[in-house]
């Protein structure tokens, strides 16, 4: 026991415990001790500034002046903590700000506020790159709680500061004590508090993060910078500008998270310079990136035609570069089209290329870079009907087969139009179609088993509907795999049948979202009576009754693998790199997903072996959390020791259980060719 240790009072209760050892020799002991401070006051414990300020003035000081990394970042803990306790406390019914619906802040609430974010942002000259990510990460977490001019000071470049001397005491303590032994100075212990510092508070906080060299300090002073301007109108316009500027970071978490950032802004206006600098950062070979510059450059606004016809270039520049992201192009093109219709109407001659007096070829509507152009127009004239007076001649054909091939992205014009809608007659006609058939199948399905051969005229309208008819695709095809299950059951070669029931029971399960929890435990149960039968030789279960009703959000899994594609047909030999593993990239979109952990990626070997990849946690993307909407971004790995010659491989994406197996998407073909080898 240390002798500090003895001087510990007989009786002490836990906090006085913790607060003693706050002072311990050993930093891990100080750690622990202030950790227990934190638990206690995430747990809504009484240690606000109120009631007890010995563990907050005790993290203040050890964020001050501990030397360990460790404890000040958990300091940085408490003092947020602390601030977002004592905010809750003034207004028990405000969750995340203390600004009224009125518009009218407490003055109270906003002072302590501040006081918490300069400190915080103070820690954002720590020598410790823990430290101001920890503080960089806080000063988001105070939003809606901060005053305006205390996030404006965050941006003054004007204050400069010994941040040098912070971040570098050691090199600086070794330099002073080679100019003392120079000098004949005696030589002694320089401490890191002992140094007398400029308290700046958050004057320069952000432009300090943002040009720190520590790429995990700089994505999280981004990321808390677009929280806090999401909540601050005032401070968005302020740091937009800065935001765009760190698209052009070197790393690529620090440009994602700007993208994020950015589009939290409610609305802003891109100027020529930062319109550059996103179609710069569009041309990444990182599909998430992409992908979400696209969708802020949908969101934004432009100041003048230039810009227009700048972005639409950049557009058909990066499609010509990413064929695959024609989809994400063709919607982007689209929202800048509905957003920004009365500048395209001073462009639309030069964006189709049409002549003041003679008559151009007609463009191929098939052409990916003319389909983002057409939807740009068409959508803009939805908005802007005296468009239609400027469209060239054949634009009334390629809206028809523009309606029928992309009809999400392609407005109503009836005006363009060559016969009147019949959706809604024909959206009618089908869901009472649909109707009928699901009572004429429950009531096959209620007959005795001699009388479900009439079940295969069913099966033959559900497929059509299911593959016509996209509102009702969902619900046809789940009515149409249970028949398949009803009729497998009802067979009289039982044995032979096992297999197939219980393979459709799995697609029923694993290969539809928005199912009730009675349906899957149905299904389970059916499985396992099917199992015993088979191993006991007794007659197969009695099918089950389809669910009434079926649920209107019932969506069947749908995979398409954007990457690897063939779109031109026959794609080059990608080639071994001296003998090294090829890495072949795999980019797909899954849509009613209920469970992407057990997707799979097969790639079959031309020996007709299969070879399986799980791919990680950290590979999928959130697209829609309604819809199931995935993105998996991954990459395989191809060794060759023994191949000499060219060969194909297949690559597909399949949901894989222990027992069960089935691909969900197409194989597309992958020429690989070993490099030759070296004659001597």
């Amino acid at each position: 026991m240390s002798p500090r240790d003895r001087l510990l009072p007989p009786r002490v209760t836990s906090a006085e415990l913790a607060g003693f050892m706050t002072g311990h020799e050993d930093p891990r002991v100080r750690w622990a001790a202030h950790a227990c401070h934190l638990a206690w006051l995430r747990r809504a414990s009484s240690l606000t500034a109120g009631d007890s300020p010995v563990p907050l003035e005790l993290a203040h000081n050890a964020m001050d002046a501990d030397d360990d990394p460790a404890v000040r970042a958990v300091c940085v803990d408490i003092a947020l903590a602390a601030a977002v306790a004592a905010a809750d406390a003034e207004d028990p019914d405000a969750t995340t700000s203390v600004v009224s619906s009125e518009g009218v802040a407490d003055a109270d609430a906003i002072d302590a506020g501040d006081a918490a974010f300069r400190r915080l942002a103070g820690a954002m000259q720590d020598a410790s790159p823990l430290v101001r990510v920890r503080a960089a990460r806080a000063l988001g977490r105070l939003a809606g709680r901060v005053s305006e001019a205390e996030l404006a000071a965050t941006l003054d470049r004007q204050v400069m500061t010994d941040l040098r001397l912070r971040r570098r005491p050691n090199d600086l303590q070794a330099q002073q004590r080679q100019r003392d032994r120079r000098a004949g100075a005696p030589i002694g212990d320089v401490e890191l508090k002992d140094v007398t510092l400029l308290s700046l508070g958050s004057s320069g906080a952000f432009v300090n993060g943002f040009e720190d060299e520590s790429s995990a300090v700089r994505a999280a002073a981004v990321r808390s910078a677009g929280r806090l301007a999401e909540r601050c109108p005032a401070f968005a316009d302020q740091c937009a500008d800065v935001l765009v500027d760190m698209l052009a970071d070197d790393i690529h978490a620090v440009r994602l998270a700007a993208v994020r950032a950015l589009a939290r802004l409610a609305d802003f206006q891109l100027a020529g310079p930062q319109l550059h600098v996103c179609l710069a950062a569009l041309k990444e070979d990182n599909a998430e990136l992409r992908r979400g510059l696209r969708d802020l450059l949908a969101g934004c606004g432009l100041a003048d035609t230039d810009c227009l016809r700048t972005l639409l270039a950049g557009l058909l520049d990066n499609l010509a570069r990413y064929p695959a992201d024609r989809h994400c192009v063709w919607r982007c093109s689209a929202a800048v089209g509905r957003r920004h219709s009365g500048l395209l109407q001073l462009a639309i001659a030069d964006l189709l290329c049409l002549h003041p007096y003679l008559q151009g070829a007609e463009p191929m509507k098939e052409d990916p870079a003319y389909t983002a152009v057409l939807l740009a127009v068409l959508n803009a004239t939805a908005r802007l009907p005296q468009l239609r007076a400027l469209l060239p001649p054949y634009a009334k054909r390629h809206y028809a087969y523009m309606r029928a091939a992309l009809p999400s992205l392609t407005p109503a014009l009836p005006a363009l139009a060559s016969a009147p809608p019949i959706t809604a007659a024909v959206s009618v006609n089908n869901e009472e179609f649909f109707a009928a058939t699901l009572a004429k199948v429950r009531a096959e399905l209620q007959s005795a088993a001699s009388g479900r051969r009439r079940l295969r005229p069913l099966l033959a309208d559900l497929a059509r509907l299911a593959r016509l008819t996209p509102a009702l695709a969902g619900r046809a095809a789940f009515a149409h795999d249970w028949c398949r299950l009803a009729a497998a059951l009802a067979s009289p070669t039982s044995s032979s049948t096992c297999p197939d029931a219980v393979a459709i029971t799995y697609r029923l399960q694993l290969l539809y979202s928005g199912q009730h929890a009675e349906t899957v435990d149905c299904l389970v149960r059916l499985r396992r009576q099917i199992a015993a039968s088979s191993s006991s030789g007794v007659t197969l279960p009695t099918p089950p009754l389809l669910p009434d009703p079926l649920p209107a959000g019932l969506g069947r899994f749908s995979a398409a693998l954007l990457e690897p594609t063939t779109l031109s047909g026959v794609e080059e030999n990608r080639r071994f790199p001296a003998g090294l593993p090829l890495p072949v990239p795999v980019r797909a979109r899954l849509r009613h997903c209920p469970r992407p952990d057990r997707v799979r990626v097969w790639l079959r070997l031309p020996d007709r072996r299969r070879v399986v990849w799980a791919p990680a946690d950290a590979h999928w993307t959130e697209i829609d959390a309604s819809d199931g909407v995935y993105e998996l971004s991954t990459q395989l790995q191809v060794t060759c020791p023994q191949w000499t010659d060219a060969a194909q491989l297949q690559v597909c994406l399949a949901i894989e259980l222990d027992d069960w197996s089935a691909e969900v998407t197409p194989c597309v073909p992958v020429n690989v060719q070993p490099q030759p080898p070296r004659r001597s």
